[in-house]
């Protein structure tokens, strides 16, 4: 960052350059919000310890009513955590804000207005998801059939796993993402 201030016209003026690293990379990754516009919880944990994520995602669980979680290392000391129950709004909101999630994720959805979140599939760099732990659960909600699917076909996730006390919605479409980092 560098700063300059200078006066103009018998005022003072500061101005702030501030500098990023050239975003290179394609990453590709998939969102949570449903056809029928409904919300998966996506949480995304940076620097968070699993001991703590895992003792956390149980309370979610708990408190929310939330069915099994599909838990990723996305890099060192990173982790995706992945519902596949679907929430209102409103109700995704509240479990974010009652989680440790990275708070430029929680925020990125609402500030930029399309109130989407998006989890990394593809490799970021050296970084490759890999699926870390499952945390079983019973589902007491109606969940998206088509992001089952996906998580069958990217990482490996049985239909067995996935279809413990069955309660699929018919959906058939995730929306995919493309940014660059």
């Amino acid at each position: 960052m560098a700063e300059l201030k200078i006066n103009l016209f018998g005022r003072s003026v500061r101005c702030v350059i501030l500098t990023s690293k050239q975003k290179t990379q394609d990453i590709y990754g998939y969102t949570n919000r449903t056809e029928d516009a409904y919300y998966l919880p996506f949480l995304d944990y940076d620097g968070v310890p699993l001991d703590f994520i895992i003792k956390e995602l149980g309370r979610l669980q708990f408190d929310f009513r939330l069915s099994t979680f599909f838990v990723f290392k996305s890099s060192p000391n990173n982790y995706h955590a992945v519902c596949l129950d679907k929430l209102t709004y409103k109700e995704l909101i509240d479990v974010m804000h009652d989680s440790s999630v990275d708070s430029a994720y929680y925020s990125i959805g609402r500030r930029y207005g399309d109130k989407i979140w998006t989890l990394r599939l593809s490799d970021k760099g050296e970084y490759k998801i890999r699926l870390y732990c499952i945390l079983n659960h019973k589902p007491k909600r109606m969940r998206s059939k088509a992001h089952a699917e996906l998580l069958k076909k990217f990482f490996g996730i049985s239909m067995l796993t996935l279809e413990l006390g069955v309660m699929f919605d018919d959906s058939t479409d995730v929306v995919l993402a493309k940014y660059k980092v």
